[in-house]
């Protein structure tokens, strides 16, 4: 067994600059912390809060309104990328200097959150590379949610968008 210094009540910054405070330890492998001015327990190693090599996945860390969450689901992935775009195209402003047609346009607060997304997205019908759509079942809306939304082959996304430009209303 490891001897650690470690006491309940330590505090630890990470490389984020989140606090997390030593709520119990359970061995080297096993300290439960909480992070400052949130409410979840974690778990983390020794080790990593020593070096700030954890994170806070609760945080605030995409285009302003998204987090990555405690989950399953992991950044990096094709849904990852999906929700990344989704919320540039709603809070990048440069993103929307250039494409004027998503300005107004959020996302649904669960959605911040991209372990709901994930849940949504790996539970519809999708081959590779589809297409995230907010307006194929509502003509005209602004919002991406669960109600609001569905992924389409990008040739069909691609002939709506075309069609759309050329119709009115």
């Amino acid at each position: 067994m490891r001897k650690i210094d470690t006491k309940i009540g330590d505090r630890f910054k990470n490389l984020d600059g989140h606090v997390a405070e030593v709520l119990s330890i359970k061995s080297a492998l096993d300290i439960v912390v909480k992070f400052v001015g949130y409410n979840r327990e974690i778990s983390f190693r020794n080790d990593h809060l020593k070096t700030g090599n954890f994170k806070n996945r609760d945080a605030i860390s995409v285009y302003g309104v998204g987090h990555i969450g405690f989950g399953k689901y992991k950044a990096g992935t094709m849904c990852y990328k999906k929700w990344q775009s989704m919320l540039q195209r709603c809070y990048d402003p440069s993103f929307q200097e250039r494409n004027p047609q998503y300005m107004g346009c959020t996302v649904n607060s669960e959605w911040h959150n991209f372990q709901n997304f994930a849940e949504w997205f790996n539970s519809q019908y999708c081959e590779h590379l589809w297409e995230l759509d907010k307006d194929l079942l509502y003509k005209g809306n602004k919002i991406y949610s669960k109600e609001n939304c569905c992924l389409v082959p990008k040739e069909i996304n691609n002939l709506i968008l075309t069609n759309n430009k050329s119709r009115d209303s």
